[in-house]
């Protein structure tokens, strides 16, 4: 197919503006000083080829210049189009006016990928092997031309069964997909089916499928470092599902993949909270201790004891309770006096040592430690709950 040179249909100037009539455009094989033949159509053929140099009118004007991009490169023979060209034009007189090498050739392209088939623009100006875009279509359209979706599909030469195209215009972004992550990723990203050979090159020849990026369900991070001097630290290592060997390189990875669209906290991940609780003294022999007292417990780190005033001589405490003359007051807390005394069998003096009679030690140790007490109730469920932002479905296609 034909390139297009952009100066084409425009007048030469000088840098005072004056018209250079007579300009003269020689055209060469990029870097070098080898002529290349240009051409008046884009229809190319021998019939059509330009003069060398290329001469501007009467009017400093242009012809249309045309390139022909599908002759091998000789700067690269794995490329079969011809990609850059070197420009040199003077006046009328041979006075040097500018000299342009490896300027880009913009037109249609085959056996590149790059599109073909009329596109008036190279694919490849604009975009290079292994670029991926967003495409606002429906889900199952194909991509455009010299693209493939990003679908986790696979990609071969001709007649090998690659799912998402088996062709030879994927030669290009096979070798650069293999090449890209060998190391460290081996067959983790973008994996060769059955597994990688020996080089690019010869897994492509042997027929093998390579594995496309698959964006499906997925939404794009950077990569943690991204060549800056620190990591930016947002993505803990543990959030990253593929299982690269080597502290933090997963979160380094281009392809590696991880996150969760639900997720079940665990106890750790639970904010700090109370509950409330309600104590009641177990209820044993006759006549049963009737009173239920709700505790409310100020200190929970200690236990707190109590003896019937009519078992056990001692100095009064407040709110009809005593203390035992035997033993030594253990952390009084700050309720103490705002209990009233049970009615019934008297609780265990336990510094003593013996069973006086009632329900035995009312110890209070916590919300769910009441001596005596009902079970603790679970509450809550293990449901996995929604982890997803806002977000809006898009095709990803990346460049052949």
């Amino acid at each position: 197919m034909a390139g297009y040179w952009s100066k084409s249909r425009t007048q030469e100037i000088d840098s005072n503006g004056n018209l250079i009539v007579g300009a003269l455009a020689y055209y060469y094989e990029a870097t070098t000083s080898t002529p290349m033949s240009t051409y008046s159509s884009a229809d190319l053929g021998t019939p059509n080829v330009h003069t060398h140099p290329v001469v501007a009118d009467g009017n400093a004007r242009w012809p249309q210049v045309f390139f022909d991009d599908t002759d091998p490169d000789p700067d690269d023979p794995l490329v079969s189009g011809r990609q850059f060209y070197r420009v040199r034009v003077t006046d009328a007189a041979g006075v040097l006016i500018y000299d342009d090498d490896s300027v880009p050739i913009i037109g249609t392209v085959s056996g590149e990928g790059g599109g073909g088939g009329g596109v008036p623009v190279d694919q490849n100006a604009l975009a290079k092997t292994g670029d991926v875009k967003m495409k606002f279509c429906r889900a199952a359209d194909p991509a455009d031309d010299g693209w493939l979706r990003c679908n986790g599909g696979t990609i071969s030469k001709g007649g090998s069964g690659g799912s998402e195209m088996a062709d030879a215009a994927t030669q290009d972004l096979y070798e650069y997909l293999w090449n890209t992550h060998t190391f460290p990723t081996g067959n983790l990203v973008c994996p060769v089916v059955p597994s990688r050979g020996g080089s690019a090159l010869e897994d492509f020849n042997n027929g093998l499928k390579l594995t496309l990026p698959d964006m499906r369900g997925k939404a794009p991070f950077g990569v943690d470092t991204m060549g800056a001097p620190l990591p930016a630290n947002l993505i803990a290592p543990a959030y990253v599902d593929t299982a690269i060997p080597g502290p933090g390189i997963a979160r380094d990875t281009v392809g590696a993949v991880g996150g969760d669209d639900d997720i079940a906290l665990t106890t750790a991940q639970i904010p700090a909270h109370s509950h409330g609780a309600t104590g009641v003294p177990a209820e044993v022999g006759p006549p049963a201790v009737a009173a239920k007292v709700a505790l409310q417990a100020a200190d929970h780190g200690h236990p707190a004891r109590y003896i019937n005033q009519d078992s056990v001589g001692g100095s009064n405490m407040g709110g009809g309770l005593v203390a035992n003359s035997a033993e030594t007051q253990v952390n009084k807390p700050a309720y103490l006096g705002k209990v009233a005394t049970p009615p019934g069998p008297p609780l265990l003096n336990e510094t003593l040592g013996n069973q006086i009679g009632g329900s035995g030690l009312l110890a209070i140790t916590g919300n769910t430690s009441l001596a005596g007490g009902p079970a603790a109730a679970l509450t809550g469920v293990s449901d996995r709950h929604e982890n997803m932002p806002p977000f809006m479905l898009i095709q990803f296609q990346i460049k052949l």
